[in-house]
């Protein structure tokens, strides 16, 4: 993965962000495309009558040569290729109705904690206290805390990072994978991608508490997440499994201004990594014959 190679220990998160969900996007639209534009150019009308005499007298010895082995095998091969077809597609359908009750799952769960708890609307966010030993997390415009006994300076570098959160609008990334998990639920990029974006989130949210708060005592609370949370796939925890790799990142000399270099770079290798799929448009080759050239993109 580029990402991991080029940029995971940089300290440019926003731009890091912007990489991931650009590449993401890229990595969705780009096979889509069907063709490659193409240009026809005309041959000798001469050479191309006489090269079609033979292609198509070679084409009829062929033909009547194999199509009796090929009619009499036909059946079987499409009704194997369907039985196949078919037990793919159920496999497919089962994953993605799965993926979407996990999802629907831990849709349920947020709006009942939100709908039970107690809620103290402030100008830029609400903050949602839970009689529960959760531990805080934020979704959309939502803080949500429990009743842990926190001191008022841990209480503040909490909000202060999921306030952070909340303003950077990090809920519609997750949103937006998870959305893909449903559709993609199949294939390892996708859970890369949420786990990359997660950590670059997180490590944003502690650098804006940094910028206010003692490293010291930070890495500290950090270190208190003792007890279990929930377990919501839309939220972005306080507390994430990553912690070591959180606190090293805080620790890290901060990146040099030609490592900006590194950036268009990934981005280039991208599209060319998603283009490759993408099929050029060939003219159906006709009387005379047609030689087709590459315009442009």
């Amino acid at each position: 993965m580029i990402y991991k190679a080029l940029l995971e220990k940089e300290k440019y998160f926003t731009l890091n962000r912007v990489y991931l969900m650009t590449s993401l996007t890229l990595g969705l639209l780009l096979p889509l495309i069907s063709y490659i534009p193409v240009e026809e150019t005309t041959v000798l009308p001469v050479i191309t009558s006489q090269i079609n005499e033979v292609y198509q007298s070679q084409i009829i010895a062929i033909e009547a040569h194999v199509s009796p082995a090929i009619s009499s095998t036909q059946s079987t091969v499409e009704t194997f290729s369907f039985n196949w077809t078919l037990i793919f597609q159920l496999i497919y359908f089962l994953g993605l109705v799965f993926a979407m009750f996990r999802l629907i799952k831990s849709s349920s769960k947020l709006f009942k904690l939100l709908s039970t708890s107690q809620t103290n609307k402030k100008s830029s966010h609400s903050e949602i206290v839970v009689s529960e030993n959760i531990l805080p997390f934020s979704f959309m415009e939502y803080i949500f805390i429990g009743n842990q006994d926190y001191n008022s300076v841990e209480r503040n570098n909490i909000l202060r990072h999921e306030l952070y959160h909340v303003q950077s609008f990090h809920s519609i990334d997750i949103l937006f994978i998870e959305l893909l998990k449903i559709i993609f639920w199949w294939h390892p990029m996708v859970y890369l991608y949420k786990r990359a974006v997660a950590e670059n989130h997180e490590y944003s949210a502690d650098q804006a508490v940094l910028s206010q708060s003692s490293r010291k005592q930070y890495c500290e609370l950090l270190m208190k997440a003792t007890f279990p949370g929930v377990n919501l796939e839309l939220t972005n925890p306080f507390f994430q499994t990553f912690i070591k790799k959180r606190i090293t990142m805080m620790y890290q000399k901060e990146s040099n201004r030609i490592t900006l270099l590194k950036y268009p770079l990934a981005l280039i290798a991208v599209v060319f990594m998603a283009t490759i799929f993408v099929k050029p448009l060939v003219g159906q080759v006709n009387d005379p014959i047609k030689i087709a050239s590459i315009t442009g993109l």
